[in-house]
């Protein structure tokens, strides 16, 4: 006996390709969360942002993006992706910690990951490449759901601790 495998990419391009204006997509807070917290992190991997672009106020976090557009079949395998600004929302986020990390990277092959004379502010963008439930949900440590986004320039974590009860994460396409 055999059971296939499903095709996640496949489930991706069928779900998000038919959408050519733009998502809006929800991550739910039930039994699906794991798998649309994937699907999030296809749709944000590579966005930019610009630190001004982070707001949090009165426990919503918003970060205004600008995104590659993986979600059509027909551009990622031309290599011409599209992007699109986005807003990324974070509701009932109690609290946010930014953790960036001052170590310079080497590699043989490719010098210095981040300059020296590198300064962060305001105007600095950040690209993500990824996000991920952090660890001290996993441990219990906080009474807390508690969300990372990650990326570059300096290896940088925005650690974001929603209440277990309530949240909602949501990606929206702001059409131009």
């Amino acid at each position: 006996m055999s059971n296939k495998q499903p095709d996640f990419q496949e489930l991706f391009f069928q779900t998000f390709s038919k959408q050519p204006s733009g998502i809006s997509y929800r991550v739910r807070s039930d039994s699906n969360f794991t798998h649309d917290l994937y699907f999030l992190r296809s749709l944000i991997n590579g966005a930019e942002f610009k630190l001004k672009d982070i707001k949090h106020e009165k426990q919503t976090l918003e970060i205004a993006i600008l995104r590659a557009r993986w979600e059509l079949r027909d551009e990622v395998a031309n290599s011409t992706l599209l992007e699109i600004p986005s807003v990324i929302k974070f509701s009932r986020a109690k609290r946010i910690n930014w953790v960036a990390s001052d170590t310079k990277h080497r590699a043989p092959f490719s010098g210095d990951l981040i300059d020296s004379s590198y300064s962060i502010n305001s105007e600095t963008t950040c690209e993500i490449d990824g996000i991920f439930v952090g660890e001290s949900t996993h441990f219990g440590r906080e009474s807390t759901l508690e969300l990372v986004l990650h990326g570059a320039p300096g290896d940088w974590h925005l650690r974001i601790f929603l209440a277990q009860e309530g949240h909602l994460v949501f990606i929206k396409d702001k059409l131009t």
